[in-house]
């Protein structure tokens, strides 16, 4: 015996069911996928009741007795999942077994009580195939109170109709046409409720019921329904299937929604009583304001991309960088003092007027512009401090000046955070409105047409008509004011990042993502004594200390050791005029022509102490104090602020929490009102003026739960930088 493939081969197999499904593979190309998914899978498997739900679902309309066998067999492996007892159910509906698909609808509705179309279903079943109208009515009811679509209404209408409630039938269905322009069937179920319902005797060559067996209540069945039962119970019970093909197993929550168009079904005649899905078409508006609005130019990927964006172009954060640059230099001059300092110079002197005297008789003689009269010099100066109490201090205070210089961008970068957070998340928020408004307008403009369709009827009059208008008109003037909030909001962000242009978000963006990535990036603290800005505080408070030491060491006196050296080349011309003496003698011309060195060097150890300055230093004294004083109250004032601004965000995510809560409910109510007058304006007992109203406090409803929504991440993000730091 051959051995059975793997778990993998058939969960792999179970993918490319899945993947052809959504890429709209044929119809045959997929049963033998199925059929092969089948064989290979273990049975009772998952992959195996994924079989056999898609082979029931692809075999119905051509062997409905293969589609019923496969889907019994799903139901008994899985007798939880209500997708594969809808499937029995049509199977057997197609082979005329009608007792026994209702067995099987029941069984659905059982699992997923709240699943409208199983309802509907098995209601119009009993009415239409088990002559059991009765009994149909509370099904019926209980769908259309979940699904108010035209379908369920006209099989209400119908089994009102038969139980001798035609007048109640006639309402529901007119209700239900409000919306929708009627087909020859509506038309024909409307003259038959108009005229009471009366029964229709099947006399010889007229169509019998499918699973009839003769024998008629006292009203019957209207005959445009007969030969359309199979069609509206297979189309009702199809459209779970896609849905489980999907995501597996259908939930009570999944069923709930409005269904998918399915892959591969067959089309329904266009003469048909019923319409291929569940969902009905609103009126059909246009209006250029229903557009979105333009994408902006610019768009930031994510957190850590606007953070990137937001180190480099940030003006705040680069000042701060280089205030950082400027502690380090301030830092260097302060060490530059406590080194040895060498200094030289050098110089030339040019003499205009020289004065000499003859040494031979002793006459002075005066030259203007002499020659050889440019005296050279060089010197070099070393002082060295040996003993500097006050500069070897301000060492120390230079370095803790850095340290601030570098907590200061510490606290830059979660101010710069927090900024950029709440400028995503408004771009994120007025977007979202901005949608909403749209959404408003496009359901006031659907109100302006039913309620013009009623006028043309006679239903409603001018007043209806205006007030309506005045409501679509309203609708865009939300539309207006939405598009400005959002191209502001972008511009913010825009700023927020460090440009002069807008910026916006990808429409795919993850908030909770988003939120995820900031608790990356923002390590949160132990103690709020670890926040930045109280940090830098207590530093600056250690800092106006040093200022006042720094003042107590200037009465200390300094000892330096000072060198100097110098030389200096003087050239000496001169000419002293011969003379006569006493013996009657003439001395020659004397001509002198040298240049002299001169050299010198010198050590000196000097002792500095200012004595007294006239109480400079002790007006420093008490200044620094001061600043101390100054500090550690602005020290405690940032702690009570920061306090409370932890304690508030903290908060802040519990009422927002509330609030968006109270929203919802708030928005449930509204939809309701709004369900409720609208039905009563389609009844003629409701105003024009309710339904506008109702409209509008739908849309406030609305805008407010998605702000609250919003209001809710944002005060995640904000308590979560207000007790964290920020590396990046």
């Amino acid at each position: 015996m051959p051995e059975r493939p793997s778990n993998d081969e058939a969960t792999r197999l179970e993918r490319n069911i899945v993947w052809g499904v959504q890429q709209s593979f044929e119809p045959r190309e997929l049963l033998a996928m199925a059929e092969k998914l089948a064989r290979i899978a273990e049975r009772g498997s998952g992959s195996w009741v994924f079989a056999n739900r898609k082979l029931a679902e692809l075999l119905l309309e051509d062997e409905p007795w293969r589609a019923a066998a496969a889907a019994r067999a799903a139901a008994r492996c899985a007798p939880q999942d209500d997708a594969c007892h809808a499937l029995l159910g049509l199977a057997l509906t197609l082979l005329g077994h009608h007792r026994c698909a209702a067995r099987a609808y029941r069984d659905a509705l059982a699992i997923c009580p709240d699943n409208p179309w199983y309802a509907h279903n098995l209601g119009h079943l009993l009415d239409v195939a088990l002559d059991r109208p009765q009994a149909a009515i509370p099904l019926l009811k209980q769908a259309f109170r979940s699904e108010p679509h035209l379908e369920i209404a006209a099989s209400l209408a119908h089994a009102l109709g038969r139980t001798g409630q035609a007048n109640d039938g006639l309402l529901v269905l007119k209700k239900a046409l409000l919306r929708h322009a009627p087909t020859p069937d509506h038309e024909a179920l409307l003259a038959w409720l108009a005229e009471g319902a009366p029964r229709r005797d099947k006399g010889p060559g007229k169509r019998q019921r499918p699973g009839y067996k003769g024998g008629h209540r006292t009203l019957g069945p209207h005959p445009f329904l007969e030969p359309r039962l199979s069609m509206l119970i297979r189309a009702r019970a199809l459209w779970p299937l896609l849905a489980l093909v999907v995501a597996g197993p259908l939930s009570r929550s999944a069923l709930a929604q409005k269904p998918p168009t399915p892959v591969g079904s067959a089309p329904i005649p266009s003469g048909s009583f019923s319409s291929t899905w569940a969902s009905v078409p609103a009126p059909s508006v246009t209006d250029p304001m229903l557009d979105r609005p333009p994408a902006a130019s610019k768009i930031v990927p994510g957190w850590r991309d606007a953070l990137a964006l937001v180190k480099s172009r940030s003006v705040d954060l680069q000042v701060a960088v280089a205030d950082v640059v400027r502690a380090e230099a301030q830092s260097r001059q302060t060490l530059a003092a406590l080194f040895p300092s060498l200094t030289g110079s050098a110089n030339a002197t040019q003499q205009l007027i020289r004065a000499s005297v003859n040494p031979i008789n002793g006459e002075a003689t005066t030259q203007l512009f002499p020659p050889r009269a440019t005296t050279y010099g060089a010197g070099l100066s070393l002082s060295i401090p040996l003993i500097n109490l006050r500069n070897w201090y301000a060492l120390d205070t230079a370095d803790l000046s850095v340290k601030i210089a570098q907590m200061t961008i510490a606290e830059q970068r979660r101010i710069l955070a927090a900024g950029v957070a709440n400028a995503i998340v408004n771009v994120v928020t007025t977007e979202r409105v901005a949608d909403l408004n749209r959404l408003g307008l496009r359901n006031a403009l659907e109100r302006l047409v039913l309620t013009k369709r009623r006028a043309d009827l006679g239903v409603a009059n001018a007043l209806d008509v205006l007030r309506l208008q005045q409501d679509v008109e309203s609708a865009r003037s939300s539309i207006v004011s939405g598009d400005e909030n959002l191209r502001q909001a972008r511009e913010a962000l825009g700023l927020a990042l460090g440009v002069a242009e807008p910026y916006g978000v990808p429409a795919e963006m993850n908030l909770e993502t988003f939120a995820h990535d900031s608790e990356q990036v923002c390590r949160k603290l132990n103690s709020i004594e670890e926040r930045t800005d109280i940090a830098v505080a207590t530093e600056r408070i250690n800092l106006a200390r040093r200022g006042v030491e720094d003042v107590r060491r200037q009465y200390y006196p300094t000892v330096d050791l000072r060198s100097n050296y110098s030389l200096t080349l003087q050239p000496f011309y001169t000419v002293f005029k011969g003379s006569t003496t006493t013996g009657g003698l003439v001395a020659p011309d004397t001509v002198i022509d040298r240049t002299n060195t001169i050299q010198a060097w010198s050590v000196a150890a000097v002792l500095s102490w200012n004595i007294y300055d006239g109480g400079a230093r002790a007006a420093s004294k008490v200044d620094a104090e001061a600043q101390v004083t100054q500090a550690e109250l602005r020290t405690e004032q940032t702690r009570r602020q920061a306090t409370i601004e932890v304690g508030r965000a903290g908060r802040a995510i519990q009422v927002a929490d509330d609030s968006r809560k109270v929203a919802v409910s708030a928005r449930d109510l509204a939809r309701e009102a709004e369900r409720l007058t609208r039905v009563s304006f389609d009844l003629g007992k409701g105003t024009s003026l309710e339904l506008v109203d109702a409209g509008r406090q739908l849309r406030q409803a609305e805008i407010q739960l998605v702000l609250q929504e919003f209001n809710l991440l944002q005060a995640r993000i904000t308590s979560l930088l207000a007790y964290s730091a920020c590396d990046y």
